[in-house]
């Protein structure tokens, strides 16, 4: 018979656990990303508001050039299907980076799969409009936003994103 001992040393024991903790952490942190990517709109709605953006999504293109006002702004997000506060939560000017890093990078892919390219608006400044959505199904009130990325009345971009903090981010078409 063999006996083994093995004297372990506290601080080695509780560096491995923490070691573990954090890659646990590190992997879930990837995890939820990952499913944020795969987020779409029809995930988190009934099929009667996927309907409605499915057949505003034609009119959609119609409008972008007609976003000079307030109720311009309303009246596209309601061609989405959403219903946004009447006001704007904040109006920011954002300036489109020269060069896109990894995360604008993959921003500009989640557009391009809605119809929008925002490498033509590199180095421009353009108009982000937030106005909180009041109807996003299966969420509480308030806690989903659009943003609107305006450029001389034109929409060219925007995402429809939760502010919780497992929340998500699509596209403005839903098919990010």
């Amino acid at each position: 018979m063999v006996i083994m001992s093995v004297k372990l040393n506290k601080k080695i024991l509780k560096t491995v656990i923490l070691c573990i903790a954090i890659a646990i952490i590190i992997i879930a942190f990837f995890i939820s990303m990952s499913s944020l990517s795969d987020a779409t709109f029809g995930e988190h709605s009934t099929p009667q508001v996927v309907d409605t953006v499915q057949s505003a999504n034609s009119n959609v293109k119609d409008l972008k050039s007609k976003v000079e006002s307030n109720a311009d702004r309303i009246a596209y997000c309601n061609l989405l299907g959403l219903n946004v506060t009447q006001e704007p939560n904040e109006v920011m000017e954002v300036r489109i980076p020269d060069e896109f890093d990894d995360v604008y990078q993959n921003y500009n892919e989640m557009q391009k799969k809605n119809g929008f390219d925002l490498s033509k608006y590199k180095g421009k400044n353009v108009k982000r409009w937030n106005y909180t959505v009041c109807n996003y199904p299966d969420h509480e009130e308030g806690t989903v936003e659009i943003n609107l990325l305006v450029y001389k009345n034109k929409v060219i971009g925007g995402d429809i994103c939760s502010v919780k903090i497992d929340g998500f981010m699509t596209g403005l078409k839903g098919i990010a």
